[in-house]
């Protein structure tokens, strides 16, 4: 298996690419991930599901859905990402045609306490 599956942006462009297409097609989700009605579902839900298959932390997938939340020159959100009382995330992912724009509410970032930030390379 190859990370470096794209040829622009390196692992968290992949990374964010893979989550995307796991809200938008059923299909393509991992067994196990659970997904409400909404399309949202946790970071615990992905890293057990898929994240930690591939080797990847809570971290390294929150890092690249941040370094990745944007649309390409639209402005508009790719995901939301709200933290759970119980120090979970909730992710939401979002279509470039639905316009959704970054406001407190939909592009809340998580408390560092709850997910640190990815060790320094």
């Amino acid at each position: 298996w190859d990370r470096s599956r794209s040829p622009t942006g390196g692992q968290s462009e992949w990374i964010s690419r893979q989550v995307a297409s796991f809200a938008r097609y059923e299909g393509k989700r991992p067994r196990g991930l659970v997904v409400d009605s909404s399309g949202a579902f946790r970071l615990s839900s992905l890293t057990a599901s898929w994240g930690e298959q591939h080797r990847f932390t809570k971290q390294q997938i929150h890092a690249a859905l941040q370094k990745h939340m944007y649309h390409e020159n639209s402005g508009t959100l790719r995901f939301s990402i709200s933290g759970m009382p119980a120090g979970d995330l909730t992710i939401r992912v979002h279509k470039r045609r639905d316009g959704v724009k970054a406001t407190p509410a939909a592009a809340q970032e998580a408390p560092a306490a709850s997910v640190p930030p990815p060790p320094p390379r």
